[in-house]
C-alpha cells in the first residue's frame, strides 16, 4: 500500500487474522494507536487471500509514520513488566503489583492496568504453592529460560521501526530468533511434524509481531468463575482449551472490539451463526491451546 497522508484506511496486509499471532497483533495496533488520545482509530477486515485487518485513522497519516508511532509507544516499559520476570508469582506479591498499577492508572492511559486483568487475579490461586492461576496466553513459565514478561522486555530492545512496518505491511519472513510468545501455529515443532529433527535448526519468528501481539491482551480480561479464572476468547471442551476470535464488519474502536470479543456465542461449540451475523461477525474462527512437553501452542485455526 502507498504511503499517501490523506487518511484514507490502510490495509496491514503483513498481518493474517487467521493466524492467531496475526490476530492479536492486529488488536496491538489498534490498542497501541488508540492509547495516543490525538488519534482517532477504529479497525474493520478485508478479505482477500486471508483475513488482513484495516486500519481507519481520521488524521492524515503515512505508513511510515503509522509505524513511527507505534514504535514510540512500544519502546516504553510499562509497568506491569516491574511484576517480574514471570507472572506465575505468589498472591501478595501479585496483590501488591496490581495495586501499584492501578494507582498510576490514568483516564489517559490504562494500558498496563488492562494488561493485568489480562494476567491473573488475586482470588485464584493454587493453594498449595499460594501462586495465582495464570491467564491460558501464558505459553511461557519457565522452561528452557524463556519467561513471559522477560521476553516481552527483551522484545521492546530488539524492535525498531523497519520491523514494525516490515510486520505490518510486508509477507512475514520469520528471521528472528528466539524472544517467542509462541502463539504462532507454526511454531509448533514436534519432531513428528517437521522433515529433520528441531533440535538441529532454532526457531525463527517475527519480534514485532510478538510485541504487538502481547499489547493486544488488554483487550482479554480474565475474571474469576464459579470458582475458576476464566479469559476472554477461551473456553473447555472436551478436556481441551480452546482460543476463538471473531472476524467483524464495520468498523469498531477498541472498547467496541471488547465488546464483541465477550460474546458469549463466541465461546458455543457450534456458534449461532445467524445471530453472529445480526451482530456483524462475518466469520468466527478457533485454535486448539496444545501442550506441548512444558510449552504449549495454538493448532492451526479453522473456522468454527
Amino acid at each position: 500500500m502507498s504511503s499517501d497522508p490523506s487518511g484514507s484506511d490502510k490495509v496491514l496486509r503483513g498481518l493474517d487474522g487467521i493466524n492467531p499471532l496475526g490476530y492479536l497483533s492486529a488488536l496491538g495496533v489498534l490498542a497501541v494507536i488508540s492509547s495516543d488520545h490525538s488519534i482517532r482509530a477504529r479497525m474493520s477486515w478485508s478479505e482477500e487471500d486471508t483475513w488482513h485487518p484495516v486500519l481507519r485513522v481520521e488524521n492524515p497519516i503515512t505508513d511510515e509514520q503509522l509505524s513511527d508511532r507505534i514504535y514510540q509507544s512500544l519502546k516504553k516499559k510499562t509497568t506491569e513488566l516491574e511484576l517480574g520476570d514471570n507472572v506465575v508469582v505468589g498472591q501478595d506479591v501479585f496483590k501488591a503489583h496490581a495495586i501499584k498499577v492501578v494507582d498510576e492508572a490514568r483516564s489517559t492511559d490504562r494500558t498496563s492496568a488492562d494488561l493485568m486483568t489480562n494476567f491473573g487475579c488475586t482470588i485464584c490461586m493454587d493453594e498449595e504453592s499460594g501462586k495465582i492461576y495464570v491467564t491460558p496466553f501464558c505459553f511461557i513459565k519457565g522452561s528452557g529460560h524463556q519467561y513471559f514478561l522477560k521476553t516481552v522486555r527483551d522484545l521492546i530492545g530488539c524492535v525498531d521501526q523497519k520491523k514494525i512496518h516490515q510486520c505490518l505491511f510486508d509477507r512475514w519472513t520469520y528471521n528472528d530468533p528466539k524472544h517467542s510468545m509462541r502463539w504462532d501455529p507454526v511454531e509448533d515443532r514436534r519432531y513428528a511434524l517437521m522433515w529433520e529433527n528441531p533440535s538441529g535448526s532454532p526457531p525463527k519468528t517475527v519480534w514485532a509481531a510478538n510485541l504487538l501481539a502481547y499489547r493486544g491482551l488488554q483487550l482479554f480480561p480474565s475474571v474469576v468463575r464459579d470458582g475458576q479464572l476464566e479469559t476472554t476468547g477461551f473456553t473447555r471442551m472436551n478436556k481441551k482449551d480452546f482460543f476463538s476470535w471473531p472476524i467483524w464488519e464495520g468498523m469498531l474502536s477498541t472498547d467496541s472490539v471488547r465488546s464483541v470479543l465477550a460474546q458469549r456465542e463466541l465461546r458455543d461449540e457450534v456458534p449461532d451463526r445467524e445471530r453472529l451475523h445480526r451482530m456483524g461477525i462475518r466469520e468466527v474462527y478457533r485454535s486448539e491451546r496444545l501442550r506441548i512437553g512444558k510449552f504449549a501452542n495454538f493448532s492451526p485455526a479453522g473456522p468454527v
